[in-house]
């Protein structure tokens, strides 16, 4: 049977008021999160704007991560009262040093950038909420490489304040370089609704789950150098081997290491190491004998203030 061209038309033309009233497709879980991400994270006001009109009106009161102190106290070290704040003296030009950290870790969480990767989406029977499960990754500074300045700054006498890591870790965290961390976490979406959202929640960061995963992500990347001081202390008691003239050499070259050349400061832990082993071949006394030695040898290549 032919179809005349005026019977296509009249069709498309019934289907038109149709297909305009349909509207934007609703927001995917990935979408929705990456939504929440740049609200709470970058403070992005088109995010912010869309979240409110797609997501929910009652999100324009949302805040950024940054505004809550208690949250920012336990995740992001410079956030933490014990951290030295004179650092960023150098940096506030015109501005008090408060202003100048809270332009310092609203960049740091520009930088991080946390999206959605992928999600799993099922149904709840007991309830009809639809649940996605969805994947995130974030770029966070690697401040792994710099545990070895942090421990300088421990023994060196002579740096109390960390003059040479603090600056540097700053440095780092907010400019790099970066590496990948992984999170996960969940979205509802109501039956006979539409769209996903973030269960609200009543802990440190009273704003959405999606706020309290990134931040134990967050927390866990960031908060490593608080863990370092108890690594560092450790490593010292296991590497001592209980005879005096090596412990003391051992501590005496950690020392002047950590001021004459702080990159190098974990060559102490293997001479530590070296010792410990030597010692369960060796005598008393000639263990004695080969530290005094090696510290005549080493002493000859350091400054005269480390002799």
């Amino acid at each position: 049977m032919m179809i005349s061209s005026r019977h296509v038309l009249t069709s498309i033309l019934m289907l038109t008021p149709t297909l305009a009233n349909a509207g934007p497709a609703p927001l995917t879980a990935e979408q929705t999160f990456d939504l929440y991400a740049r609200t709470i994270m970058e403070d992005d006001q088109a995010a912010r704007k869309q979240l409110v009109s797609d997501v929910d009106a009652s999100l324009i009161t949302l805040r950024s991560m940054s505004e809550n102190k208690e949250f920012m106290s336990k995740v992001f070290p410079v956030a933490s009262p014990h951290f030295p704040l004179q650092h960023f003296s150098s940096a506030k030009n015109n501005g008090s040093v408060a202003e100048s950290t809270d332009a310092f870790i609203a960049t740091v969480f520009r930088n991080t950038q946390c999206r959605a990767t992928h999600s799993n989406v099922w149904h709840r029977i007991s309830d009809g909420y639809r649940i996605a499960d969805v994947s995130f990754s974030c770029n966070v500074a690697d401040v792994t490489p710099l545990q070895s300045l942090f421990d300088a700054a421990i023994f060196n006498d002579e740096d109390s304040i960390g003059e040479t890591f603090w600056p540097k870790y700053l440095t780092t965290l907010r400019d790099g370089p970066f590496r990948e961390v992984h999170g996960i976490t969940r979205l509802l979406m109501a039956p006979d609704d539409a769209t996903w959202q973030s269960n609200r929640m009543n802990g440190v960061l009273p704003q959405a789950q999606v706020g309290e995963d990134i931040g134990t992500v967050l927390k866990e990347a960031w908060m490593a150098v608080e863990d370092w001081p108890y690594q560092t202390l450790s490593t010292v008691a296991d590497g001592m081997n209980g005879i005096a003239e090596c412990d003391d050499f051992v501590a005496h070259y950690r020392g002047c290491v950590a001021r004459i050349s702080p990159h190098e400061v974990v060559g102490a832990k293997e001479l530590a190491k070296e010792l410990k082993v030597r010692r369960r071949d060796s005598s008393e006394p000639e263990l004695i004998q080969h530290c005094k030695a090696l510290r005549l040898k080493v002493a000859s290549q350091w400054p005269e203030s480390c002799r």
